[in-house]
């Protein structure tokens, strides 16, 4: 139970950056993780490592400019 609450908290984080990411795509026409990381507030280690996991899942290509999949 306890597992399927920290993956499910952690399925919504990854939702908040898709959502920011996407916004920022909208309005620039591209990202970059520091972008990311100033609009959500947060480190930009912790930016990079969410946007490796969306990578590998294949919401993102692996370019310096992230792009949706």
């Amino acid at each position: 139970m306890e597992k399927k609450i920290k993956e499910d908290r952690m399925n919504s984080n990854l939702e908040d950056y898709l959502e920011a990411i996407a916004l920022l795509f909208e309005e620039h026409g591209q990202t970059h993780a520091g972008d990311g990381a100033r609009r959500l507030n947060l480190r930009m280690s912790s930016v990079t490592n969410a946007l490796r996991l969306l990578t590998g899942r294949g919401c993102l290509d692996d370019s310096p400019v992230f792009r949706f999949g």
